[in-house]
């Protein structure tokens, strides 16, 4: 039983690998799809989250969310950093550009 371990380690291994690369190449995939997306929309929440998680040395890292409403009607949910946050109100329009991250406001 054990020499039977020993024979399907390797395979174990190798599948182990093609999951990680695999997994790696799709959030890479997700993530550019997501920078080349455009929309326009309106800011229906904002949210400010503390996570322990990412703390270093055991302080609060504060994390920064606007919640939108496309024109299409779709809705979802940026992270932006703290400037961004603090510059945009509930109600703002907001536009969304290919390639561009993150959202920001439209031009006056």
């Amino acid at each position: 039983m054990n020499a039977t371990i020993f024979m399907l380690l390797p395979f174990l291994v190798v599948g182990m690998f093609v999951f990680v690369i695999g997994a790696i190449i799709l959030v890479l995939v997700n993530r550019r799809k997501a920078m080349q997306r455009a929309w326009t929309g309106q800011i229906t929440r904002k949210y400010t989250s503390k996570d322990r998680r990412s703390a270093k040395h055991g302080r609060d890292l504060p994390h920064y969310y606007i919640y939108y409403r496309s024109d299409g009607g779709e809705e979802g949910r940026l992270a932006v950093g703290e400037a961004i946050f603090h510059s945009l109100q509930v109600g703002d329009r907001v536009v969304k550009e290919p390639g561009k991250y993150p959202a920001k406001a439209p031009a006056a």
